[in-house]
């Protein structure tokens, strides 16, 4: 067999169709430039446009899955002010009180409001725990 683009052995043709359809194209392309080159001439008027930005090609727009947002924390709207106690000055039972936090936190089931609280309490604690310690460092210089 012979290739696809050659035709069959037994074809004569050759792709002579190609060549006559170019021709015929052509043919045709001509003819409406001369009757285009015919037509009356008439001399137009100028009309002042007002310029007009093009716009700008955009991109279509893939809506993005929503993120999630975690359930744990209700909106500051909803809250309302917890008193807490004051968390002690020395660093030996904000360890304590960290530890019995991180417990608590570990023993509520995931994403519920218990260990929410539970996880900004551990915050709370670690922040006064760096208080401390940042006191306890002697000043540079």
């Amino acid at each position: 067999m012979g290739r696809k683009d050659k035709g069959r052995k037994g074809d004569k043709s050759k792709g002579k169709g190609k060549k006559r359809d170019r021709a015929k194209d052509e043919a045709s392309m001509n003819k409406a430039a001369a009757a285009a080159d015919a037509a009356p001439k008439v001399a137009a008027a100028r009309v002042a446009v007002p310029k007009v930005a093009a716009p700008k090609a955009s991109r279509p727009r893939v809506a993005a899955p929503k993120a999630s947002r975690p359930r744990v924390a209700a909106s500051k709207a909803e809250t309302t002010k917890v008193a807490r106690p004051a968390l002690p000055t020395d660093r030996g039972s904000l360890i304590a009180l960290h530890q019995a936090a991180r417990r608590q936190r570990d023993a509520a089931p995931l994403l519920s409001r218990e260990r929410a609280e539970a996880s900004f309490e551990i915050e709370r604690i670690e922040v006064q725990i760096a208080r401390v310690e940042r006191a306890m460092d002697p000043p540079l210089g």
